[in-house]
């Protein structure tokens, strides 16, 4: 049932469904995308990519295929995109995010994935750039996820088992695969 919805989600990224504004073909029952249904998709793809380990690759794969498309989209063609990006660089990296990780009493975690996704947005949305720092911190101490400060931080979180690094406060004390930043 879980792959019978990241095969849907993809075919709607993939399809070009995500991001069509113009009215559909006579023949077609798809109604024109609005900036909430896109948000639903890439929301619903995440919440798929925690569901179970194996998921999360091909599900935020899917997420990064839908930043393409949204980057190559034109503003005059999909007039609400820079709304989308922002939602989904925020629900995926901002406060609100942490604070969801955090009121749920679970630690803010970053995979291989995130930082895929991270990079991409970096090199596809270059103009945010002033925002990078304050998406990626506490983790990251800088903006460029490639910047010499941010180097130990990046090679754990690749060499930890299972790609996966959770932030774990000094103070709290705990040890075990955790990797403390």
């Amino acid at each position: 049932m879980l792959f019978a919805r990241l095969f849907g989600l993809a075919s709607i990224v993939h399809s070009g469904l995500l991001i069509r504004t113009y009215p559909p073909l006579p023949r077609s029952a798809a109604a024109p995308s609005t900036p909430e249904s896109c948000i639903a998709v890439l929301k619903a793809l995440r919440m798929l990519a925690r569901t179970k380990s194996w998921l999360s690759e091909p599900a935020y794969w899917v997420v990064g295929n839908a930043m393409d498309l949204l980057a190559a989209a034109r503003d005059e063609d999909v007039p609400w995109r820079e709304k989308v990006v922002r939602a989904l660089l925020e629900e995926e990296f901002g406060e609100t995010s942490c604070a969801e990780e955090r009121a749920e009493n679970r630690e803010i975690v970053w995979t291989q994935e995130k930082i895929a996704l991270a990079l991409r947005a970096q090199r596809l949305w270059p103009e945010h750039e002033h925002e990078w720092r304050r998406l990626w911190a506490p983790t990251f101490k800088r903006g460029n996820i490639f910047h010499q400060a941010n180097l130990v931080t990046l090679a754990k979180i690749l060499r930890v088992s299972g790609g996966m690094l959770q932030v774990v406060s000094v103070h709290e004390g705990r040890t075990g695969n955790r990797v403390r930043t």
